[in-house]
């Protein structure tokens, strides 16, 4: 079932239909609507957890007070909660109701062809905030400035923006692309880049580029701004009604260094395997 606003009423639906009344969970980007809504709800009691296995206990303590509950995860904190499931739950006996997340590095499938799987995946784009998340390596970024453009280069899967200063139009609505089309002005100090025209085909939640799909509709603002010599902070701001309930925004420092370089990142689309992802 693909992540989205209503399906996860959906599943929220269904878990109050048969009377749980308390929702365990950890923050998570395929469950983030579903949280959200737990939260809201005044009947429905949202415990957060530090991890996963917290959860077995709360499920537990809910049952000898005969409250219903359920625990919300991905799957690989499906193994981190596996002692407290075997050592509580199935040992004693106690229920367990859980809505795990099948996620894995190729989505949800079905892989019948490359398409199917991710842009990153195919080694043709982490999007924007992939591009700028920290992630074990390949987070160098090289930043260029022209009278009329800014011009930032990722490290890993060598995507590069160029962005007009000059107060030129976007383009035109029907044209859309993987990294949208950008438009750059000062205020004051800060550079800031607006970005329409997005495709749904990337994502703004997690590392590389994977995570929630965004919305063709979604606007972008980032904001550049030199906090000290070595110091470059970035701050970005989500806007997409159709995929959010309020615009969302993140900051993260940058250390600049003028004598660093960019590594070479060699990745290849191979379009030969997809018949072996079962």
């Amino acid at each position: 079932m693909p992540v989205s606003v209503a399906n996860s009423q959906l599943v929220y639906d269904a878990m109050k239909s048969v009377g749980v009344e308390l929702v365990s969970a950890l923050p998570e980007t395929w469950l983030v609507h579903l949280i959200r809504i737990a939260d809201e709800d005044p009947d429905m009691t949202l415990v957060r957890l530090a991890r996963e296995e917290e959860g077995v206990g709360v499920s537990a303590g809910a049952h000898f007070a005969g409250v219903k509950s359920a625990m919300l995860m991905q799957n690989h904190g499906l193994f981190q909660a596996i002692n407290g499931i075997v050592g509580v739950s199935l040992l004693y006996k106690i229920p367990l109701l859980m809505l795990i997340t099948d996620r894995g590095s190729f989505g949800e499938g079905p892989f019948d062809s490359p398409l199917d799987f991710t842009l990153y995946d195919r080694c043709i784009t982490r999007g924007i905030v992939g591009g700028v998340m920290p992630v074990p390596y390949g987070n160098g970024n090289r930043i260029l400035q022209t009278p009329n453009s800014f011009i930032i280069s990722y490290e890993m899967i060598h995507d590069t923006r160029v962005v007009p200063l000059d107060g030129r139009p976007h383009i035109g609505r029907g044209i859309r692309q993987y990294l949208g089309d950008s438009r750059g002005h000062f205020e004051g100090d800060t550079l800031v880049i607006e970005t329409t025209n997005f495709t749904d085909q990337t994502s703004v939640q997690g590392g590389n580029g994977n995570g929630l799909r965004h919305s063709a509709d979604m606007k972008m603002t980032e904001r550049f701004t030199r906090l000290a010599k070595d110091v470059l902070e970035y701050r970005i701001t989500i806007d997409d009604p159709k995929t959010f309930t309020r615009p969302i925004t993140f900051t993260q420092p940058n250390t600049l260094t003028p004598d660093g370089d960019l590594l070479e990142y060699f990745c290849t689309d191979n379009e030969q395997d997809s018949a072996h992802f079962r």
